[in-house]
């Protein structure tokens, strides 16, 4: 894993500060201190002092702000202490200025499937806003997310903390699968884990070893916010989910703390959102979802990245021009053993990619001739319900040929794992989403959804007003009951993102 100071976005030189930038900060206004009055810290100071100590609460590491240094030269006299202490906490906040706000670290250097475009803030004016608010501590507090969804982790990170001051919850080893009227050794011990998770409270028989009613609805309310299946039985996942550490509960809930910081502070006021990890997707109104559904997402070696997009049109019975990928890797050998596959498919055969591609009569080729490393042809599957994409396509354009559509395959959605397509989203409820997202479009309703099916024919829908699509990981969050839900980390993309490391308690 790379150091701290490989991964920040914040430069520094000998001795632990960026003595470029302070010098350059400190020419322009006579070498005058910011943070001392006649030898005194300011108001100001003590403000920046404290947030600077407290910068835990963001998931982010005090150390890295000089805090021990600073609480260790508070009140000094001589003057050489003071000049340190001074340029200890201007350096302080050129970091953290930078890092609470746009992110310890640059996002691709640590998930290469991350493709938001970073954004840039300067830190030298984020010092001088400082200096100049006249609430120094709520022009502090703004510098991190905006997002309710970052407010809800930060706050889930303190109450997990309080839970760590007694020290880590049971783990529960593997084992058969338990559920209601049984008995068994390991019962007291799972109970234990749920109601240290508060699932179970403390008028529940947590040291029985017979699994009651109670325990049942506790399991249940586990699974849910584990994404597991609620059937309230102590199964396989459900006992590797109980068998994760509060630290590396803890260490999930920063990771995507980090990620938010990735992220526009602005995200509009309407917009779908995507949670890969989370096989969920929201369309988000004025802060609020207003339609939620599940998907399926990319299999774990044809994961979508993360980016963000414009949904700009929807297509109506849409036609799939097949990948070439997928056209030599999974057509090609169906084609060289079964002569019928073409016409059980609808898929038509064009000679090239090229605009001005002829169909070709498959009967005239000799599919034993090609390879997965050579298959000119480009397939073309008709509009229909056999069609891999569905009756409806959600569209914005992007180098990743990633899209939003409909699927024939609707048994799928029963699956808890969800990483089962070839690297779009396929969405459960289609025509809901279509509509509602549409809603506000001139003559839209329900019914020209079921016209346009009723054609057939491939039908383009252009919006007049682009809706942004985001396709983010969130391996943590917190629901609207309130409930922290977490998930799988089934892309393998928090291991590199650096995070501070966790004071324990014994």
């Amino acid at each position: 894993m790379q150091s701290h100071l490989q991964t920040s976005r914040y430069s520094r030189w000998a001795g632990g500060l960026n003595w470029v930038k302070l010098k350059h900060f400190y020419e322009k206004r006579d070498f005058l201190p910011i943070w001392l009055d006649n030898g005194r810290a300011t108001l100001k100071a003590e403000v920046l002092r404290d947030v600077m100590v407290s910068a835990d609460r963001e998931g982010l590491d005090p150390t890295e702000y000089h805090a021990p240094a600073i609480l260790a030269m508070w009140g000094a006299k001589s003057a050489r202490s003071l000049a340190r202490l001074e340029l200890l906490m201007t350096d302080a906040l050129l970091r953290y200025g930078v890092e609470v706000n746009v992110g310890y670290q640059y996002p691709q250097s640590v998930d290469h499937d991350w493709h938001v475009k970073p954004r840039q803030i300067n830190e030298v004016a984020v010092l001088e806003g400082a200096l100049t608010a006249e609430n120094t501590l709520e022009y502090l507090k703004a510098l991190s997310p905006p997002h309710q969804s970052y407010a809800n982790l930060k706050q889930t990170l303190a109450y997990y903390r309080l839970l760590m001051l007694a020290g880590d919850w049971p783990l529960i080893a593997s084992g058969p699968s338990l559920k209601i009227g049984m008995h068994h050794p390991q019962i007291p011990l799972i109970k234990a884990r749920l109601f240290r998770e508060e699932y179970l409270t403390v008028n529940d028989d947590v040291e029985s070893d017979y699994f009651d009613q109670s325990l049942v609805k506790a399991v249940r309310q586990f699974q849910a916010n584990y994404g597991h299946e609620v059937d309230g039985i102590v199964g396989r996942r459900t006992r590797q989910s109980m068998s994760v550490s509060l630290l590396d509960r803890i260490s999930a809930i920063k990771h995507n703390m980090e990620r938010w910081r990735w992220v526009p502070r602005d995200l509009g006021q309407r917009y779908v959102m995507v949670n890969m990890a989370g096989y969920k997707l929201d369309l988000v109104e004025r802060g609020e979802s207003v339609l939620e559904m599940p998907v399926i997402v990319g299999k774990t070696y044809r994961a979508a990245p993360a980016f963000i997009d414009n949904i700009d049109y929807l297509e109506v019975n849409p036609t799939w021009k097949v990948p070439p990928r997928i056209a030599k890797e999974k057509f090609l050998p169906k084609l060289q053993k079964d002569a019928n596959f073409l016409a059980k498919n609808q898929l038509r055969i064009y000679d090239s990619w090229g605009k001005k591609a002829k169909e070709v009569n498959p009967e005239n080729i000799d599919w034993h001739k090609y390879n997965e490393n050579w298959l000119p042809y480009k397939f073309v599957q008709q509009p229909g319900k056999r069609n891999s994409m569905g009756l409806v396509k959600f569209m914005f354009p992007n180098k990743y040929r990633i899209y939003l559509h409909d699927t024939p395959q609707k048994n799928l959605f029963k699956r808890y794992v969800r990483t089962l397509s070839s690297g779009c989203i396929r969405v459960s409820k289609p025509f809901v989403l279509a509509n509602k997202i549409m809603e506000s479009e001139k003559n839209w309703s329900g019914k020209t959804v079921e016209s346009l099916l009723g054609s057939g024919e491939t039908k383009v829908i252009h919006m007049r007003e682009p809706l942004p699509v985001y396709l983010m990981y969130w391996t943590a969050w917190v629901d609207e009951d309130g409930k922290v839900n977490f998930r799988n980390d089934v892309y393998q993309r928090n291991k590199q993102i650096v995070i501070s490391k966790e004071m324990t308690f014994s």
